[in-house]
Parts: C-alpha cells; sequence; structure tokens
C-alpha cells in the first residue's frame, strides 16, 4: 500500500472548524438567552413605569382637587400664613393674609417672646373681628432653624388659644426644611 504523504504547506481545518462551530453554537444559545432575559426586564420595567405613570396621575388628581378646593375656600375664608425667617442674622414673623397685601412683621427674640405672643394675639383678634364670622385658617410655616425654642412654644400656645376661644379659627403648623 501507498502511503499518502502530506506536503508540508498543507494544513488540516477540519479540527478549527470544529471549535468555530462549537463557538458560534455556544454564541448563539447565550444570546437566545439573553434576549429572553431582557425581554422579561423590559416588561417588569414597562409595568413598573406603568404603575409610576398611574400615582402620578392620582397625585395629580389629588393636587387638582386640593387647588379646586383651595379656590373655593380662599373666597370665603381668611387664610393667615405665618412664617419665622430670618433676615440680616434677625429672627422675624411675617403675618399676612389672603384679604390684605400689607404684611405684618414682628421681631423675635428670647428677650420679647412675651411680647411677641401679646402682639401676635392682637394681630389676629383684629382679623377675627374684621371677618364677619368666616373660617380663619391660621397656617404658621416654621422654619426650625430660625426660631428658638421659646419663641415656638410662645406662637404654638398664642395660636392654640386662639382656635380655642373662636369657633372660626383652625390652626395648623407646617414645618419648613430649608
Amino acid at each position: 500500500m501507498r502511503r499518502h504523504r502530506r506536503l508540508s504547506g498543507e494544513i488540516n481545518l477540519t479540527p478549527l472548524l470544529d471549535v468555530l462551530f462549537s463557538i458560534l453554537f455556544i454564541v448563539m444559545l447565550t444570546s437566545a438567552r439573553n434576549e429572553a432575559n431582557m425581554q422579561t426586564e423590559a416588561s417588569e420595567k414597562i409595568d413598573t413605569m406603568q404603575q409610576e405613570l398611574s400615582d402620578l396621575e392620582n397625585q395629580v388628581t389629588v393636587v387638582t382637587n386640593e387647588n379646586q378646593s383651595y379656590e373655593m375656600y380662599e373666597n370665603n375664608a381668611v387664610i393667615v400664613t405665618i412664617s419665622n425667617v430670618s433676615e440680616s442674622n434677625k429672627h422675624i414673623l411675617v403675618i399676612s393674609n389672603n384679604r390684605s397685601t400689607d404684611e405684618e412683621r414682628i421681631q423675635l427674640g428670647e428677650d420679647v417672646t412675651e411680647n411677641t405672643a401679646l402682639r401676635l394675639n392682637s394681630i389676629i383678634q383684629t382679623i377675627v373681628e374684621e371677618t364677619d364670622n368666616q373660617p380663619i385658617y391660621l397656617v404658621f410655616h416654621c422654619d426650625k432653624y430660625c426660631i428658638f425654642t421659646k419663641e415656638y412654644i410662645a406662637i404654638d400656645e398664642a395660636l392654640l388659644e386662639l382656635e380655642n376661644e373662636n369657633k372660626e379659627v383652625f390652626y395648623k403648623v407646617m414645618e419648613v426644611d430649608e
């Protein structure tokens, strides 16, 4: 028998093709699995986003209702906004209402705490007398970084006392973080 000798320049491609087909097979399987995972993740994200959209739509509805309520009561009630602010290293209490463009300003300080409560009481009593039994909403926007504890307690007690003395006065504290 005669043996065929290979020429030295000839390369056997069969093992190379086997390896290439094996790699191609693995890549195809991996990409199919990744595509399925991506579709699952995408559908989960879509569901999450639809839930968030639904929640946001509900929030818009709530805010719209609140605004409509506010507008309805704004014409029939007096809304007094009391805010404590810091101006030129001084603590100031600013009192304004939706019926007047004027605002009252009271300088705060531990040494004038009692006078602050009396002046605040006087200002609110004047508003109560001018309103002819309309509801009065007192909203204290309290910046806890611009007020001493004694001041806060005195203001809070004065406003609570006004609420208890007058059936048309309603009081609420709103803490502000600025």
